[in-house]
């Protein structure tokens, strides 16, 4: 398995379309597609909000992991930020994603 089935299971077992997908990250449904189909990949801030979104089984996990080792590692997310974040719309989630990129960056 590899990062784009991977995305894309995870994506279908939570029920949500790309479109919702992609509404949820603040991006765009053409964004989630090419993930999906290996012709692009997410960037390390977007794999950390899917890992907040969706539940990877312990292979898809692997797989993600293989493409982003150190990302997953620092995004084990409680249960308790996984409601918080499911309760945010799309234009918080990416003000809270920007401070982040910021603080990892160093900027903030």
């Amino acid at each position: 398995m590899n990062t784009d089935e991977a995305i894309r299971r995870a994506r279908e077992r939570a029920g949500l379309s790309q479109a919702g997908l992609a509404s949820e990250l603040g991006c765009t449904q053409q964004s989630i597609s090419k993930w999906e189909a290996g012709a692009a990949k997410p960037s390390p801030a977007k794999v950390g909000e899917l890992d907040a979104l969706l539940t990877f089984t312990e292979a898809e996990r692997r797989a993600v992991a293989a493409a982003y080792p150190r990302v997953l590692e620092r995004h084990e997310v409680p249960a308790a930020f996984r409601k918080k974040w499911s309760s945010l719309d799309p234009s918080q989630r990416r003000k809270v994603t920007s401070y982040l990129d910021d603080v990892a960056a160093g900027k903030a």
